[in-house]
């Protein structure tokens, strides 16, 4: 795949996992909280994944040489089986800590500073794409990435004031640093297991630690009426099955740090849906923040040495 066409890839995942504030708001609607609905997001996504695994499996024609080392395991011993599965899962345990840190923080700093720390997490992920994964980057990428950061503040309207704590402001850097876990960890799983396998993989292993954390805050786990099933249903299968299924696609043909960066057009994205479909009005600053954080991807994403 080109760099466009990942690049392109990617972006449509970007535009899935914007939906995920989304649905997260209706789930509350019918009095599911916000850990519960992280928990769904991954739950549901497992049978969601499951039945086309098994379809795609049944109807499976030999692969081409270059998808061979990047393929679902076949015909293993239930031990490198569950190895395989416990492998291809990582990303999900870092994406599920990163969710838990991440709602967390909420309680105890403003929403719009949580939302930018763990956007911190470009700034680790690139780093290390830089010195270990042999990345090349010119001066025009950390120009871009501290634009776009700049712009991110501008759009959420970051403030310094009381609600701000120093545990809360920890547990979204904690976030930040569970987050740049999980796209390191798929940048690395894609290099041995297909995109289906790991989004799986990931999807099980990441509910799993989600799990108990509603039961230990308290949340509603079950909507209060059947229909808020459907936002908990969509929030499986858009953000997550979609959303992260295309960004774990994207994520073998582009550089990790090129990749990172491109995932901070998601709060453009929120905010856009949010005027689209909850007619939330976007005022001059959070304008002027889109079109800053839009200036710097471009800028940072030229950064790339070929």
């Amino acid at each position: 795949m080109s760099f466009p066409a990942a690049a392109g890839v990617l972006l449509l995942g970007v535009t899935g996992i914007a939906f995920a504030p989304i649905f997260a708001l209706m789930a509350g609607w019918w009095d599911v909280g916000p850990s519960a609905s992280a928990f769904w997001r991954m739950g549901l996504a497992v049978p969601l994944l499951l039945g086309p695994m098994i379809w795609s499996r049944s109807t499976k024609k030999p692969e081409p040489v270059e998808e061979a080392a990047a393929s679902e395991p076949t015909e293993r011993t239930w031990l490198l089986r569950l190895c395989d599965v416990l492998i291809a899962g990582v990303p999900g345990v870092f994406l599920g800590l990163d969710m838990v840190a991440w709602h967390t923080s909420f309680l105890y700093t403003p929403v719009a500073n949580a939302t930018l720390l763990a956007n911190l997490a470009t700034l680790v992920v690139s780093f290390v794409g830089w010195a270990f994964l042999q990345e090349r980057l010119n001066w025009r990428f950390p120009l871009g990435v501290a634009a776009a950061l700049v712009g991110i503040a501008v759009l959420l309207g970051v403030t310094v004031d009381e609600r701000s704590t120093p545990f809360g402001n920890g547990m979204a850097c904690i976030a930040a640093a569970c987050y740049a876990g999980y796209l390191l960890g798929v940048k690395i799983v894609r290099r041995w297991y297909s995109a289906k396998w790991v989004i799986f993989c990931s999807s099980l292993c990441g509910s799993v630690v989600l799990f108990p954390i509603p039961l230990l805050l308290g949340d509603q786990m079950i909507p209060s009426t059947p229909i808020g099933w459907l936002p908990l249903l969509g929030l499986a299968a858009i953000p997550h099955v979609a959303g992260q299924g295309l960004i774990i696609v994207a994520m073998r043909h582009l550089p990790a740090s090129i990749a990172s960066v491109m995932l901070l057009a998601q709060p453009v994205m929120v905010a856009v849906l949010g005027m689209l479909i909850l007619d939330q009005s976007i005022g001059l600053m959070q304008g002027l923040g889109g079109l800053i954080v839009i200036v710097g991807l471009a800028l940072a994403i030229r950064g790339r040495v070929v």
